[in-house]
């Protein structure tokens, strides 16, 4: 590491570093070489602790974090908080706010004392901004408004603003040589209080954000975490959106309004783990993005209220895979409104306590392992569908509530359904696993081969039937073929029982087949005129 120091400070900095040296305004700095220097270099004063209004280090702070070379560590004094307006961390440079995250250990504990927390307190209207390869760590950023930090418990959560932390916004053409992106910067060990939002990071690759902590309220419509345009292996690990600040009123954590974290744009190869998001609107909310891979995600709006969402998939996105999910209290735990054709999958689900269904899928395909559902509303059904989307899992309906636990929109067709399996034990015997709107069987036209989907099992027949082969055959699938037209079956790939000619099929026949993958055709097993 190399600082750069002005001449006329050399013999100062030559001084003994041994001893605690005193700071104007009643500050003291500790024993630290490092400290010592940037105190002496550019005359940090980091009173913020012991000072009604405190000192504006902003300046002094960015001057030693603008006279750092790349890969230099800028450590703040220890023990103590720093007021700034705004910072700045150029490329290549960390800035350590020489703190720790406060514990929390959840619960009925909500309170935790800011007051001796090291750190920034950082004005609402200013934000520190992140360049490449810059890094963030260490410590507290505490909001505050016009040099007065916010103090706590709060009323309300209500005036919270500005940004905690900002990536750098892209400058140039993308797909020049002039475009540059805040690539490759890191965040660790760092806790936002009392801002709108804890960090906005746009068109950014290969970062690294190892436990952010935060407790800030975004207000409807806004995010507390964003990341947007993502890639490259970016790593976002340890993110928790917690309520640090116990509300003067109620006792309880304040609530918040918004989303916990929002992951829009093509985020290829993005990966979120030990993600936690307490007492927002939406815990999680995926738009318009791809191939995320989600660890462990554990969401509770703790208020039950219309519009509460656990995890949200939104239009374009596709190929985001949670291993394991939590979701509680919310009014949907689980909502797909994805385009034709996107598939999101969760390996592992919890979903209790939700008010008008445990899992929602409105658009897109949705697969999981295993969901367990538990404590809903009585009529609230464990999933309800939409037409046109497919469906796969074992859904385990943990619930005694009344009415089925599937609800079906109109023109459900029944392969949406092929690879799903419903357990609800304790619902009333003789309980139907759908309800909603009658289902259909998805409609092929008669051709010669029929061409079936890949899943499903029944399926009305179009048209003059006159074909003698059968596309879309695999291991042992069965099929159940309903004719609205007259016209033959032939043998071809189809072994008709009894070796007729034909099958002379008309309106309404019923014919059941199996496929005998060693064979390489169709069997009937079934044939009702």
């Amino acid at each position: 590491m190399r600082i750069l120091v002005s001449t006329a400070l050399l013999a100062t900095l030559l001084l003994p570093v041994h001893a605690d040296q005193a700071l104007p305004n009643g500050g003291v700095l500790r024993n630290s070489p490092l400290n010592q220097l940037l105190a002496l270099q550019a005359g940090a004063v980091c009173d913020a602790l012991i000072a009604r209004v405190p000192t504006d280090d902003t300046t002094a702070i960015q001057a030693a974090l603008d006279a750092a070379s790349i890969g230099d560590v800028v450590h703040l004094p220890r023990a103590r908080q720093c007021y700034v307006t705004k910072l700045t961390i150029p490329p290549g440079v960390t800035l350590d706010l020489n703190g720790a995250i406060p514990d929390n250990a959840g619960g009925s504990n909500y309170a935790v004392t800011t007051a001796t927390v090291p750190g920034l307190v950082l004005e609402r209207s200013g934000t520190v901004t992140l360049s490449a390869g810059s890094g963030l760590r260490n410590g507290l950023i505490l909001a505050a408004q016009q040099r007065t930090k916010m103090s706590l418990p709060a009323a309300t959560a209500v005036g919270w603003s500005g940004d905690c932390i900002t990536a750098a916004a892209p400058t140039g053409r993308v797909g020049t040589q002039d475009y540059r992106a805040s690539d490759g910067y890191r965040v660790e060990n760092v806790l936002c209080i009392g801002q709108a939002r804890a960090l906005v990071s746009q068109a950014g690759s290969r970062l690294s954000i190892n436990k952010l902590w935060f407790d800030v309220n975004p207000g409807g419509g806004n995010a507390a975490v964003t990341v947007s345009g993502s890639g490259d292996t970016t790593i976002l690990r340890g993110i928790h959106g917690w309520p640090f600040a116990t509300s003067a009123l109620t006792g309880h954590g304040l609530r918040r309004t918004g989303t916990g974290i929002l992951l829009s744009g093509q985020n290829d190869d993005t990966h979120l783990d030990d993600a936690l998001f307490i007492n927002f609107d939406i815990g999680a909310d995926f738009q318009g993005t791809g191939n995320v891979d989600v660890g462990s995600l554990w969401t509770d709006t703790a208020v039950i209220i219309p519009g509460t969402r656990g995890v949200r998939f939104g239009p374009n996105t596709s190929q985001v895979l949670i291993k394991t999910l939590w979701s509680f209290h919310a009014e949907i735990g689980i909502v797909s409104e994805a385009s034709p054709g996107n598939h999101n999958l969760v390996s592992q689900g919890f979903v209790t306590d939700a008010r008008a269904s445990a899992i929602s899928i409105s658009g897109g395909n949705f697969s999981f392992g295993r969901i367990l559902t538990r404590s809903l509303k009585d009529n609230v059904p464990a999933l309800t569908v939409a037409a046109g989307s497919f469906v796969n899992g074992l859904l385990i309906d943990e619930n005694t509530t009344a009415g089925a636990p599937v609800i079906v929109a109109p023109r459900t067709t029944t392969d949406q359904f092929a690879g799903l399996r419903v357990v609800s034990p304790y619902r009333a015997p003789g309980t139907p696993t759908f309800a909603g709107s009658p289902m259909t069987s998805p409609v092929v036209s008669a051709a010669d081969p029929l061409r079936l989907p890949t899943s499903g099992e029944g399926f009305t027949v179009s048209g003059r039937p006159t074909f003698g082969s059968i596309a879309g055959g695999y291991h042992d699938r069965r099929i159940r073929l309903r004719f609205t037209g007259a016209g033959h079956v032939f043998p071809g790939n189809i072994l008709l029982a009894g070796n007729p000619a034909s099958r002379v099929v008309s309106p309404n026949t019923l014919m059941e087949l199996r496929y005998d993958a060693d064979l390489g055709k169709w069997v009937e097993t079934f044939f009702r005129p």
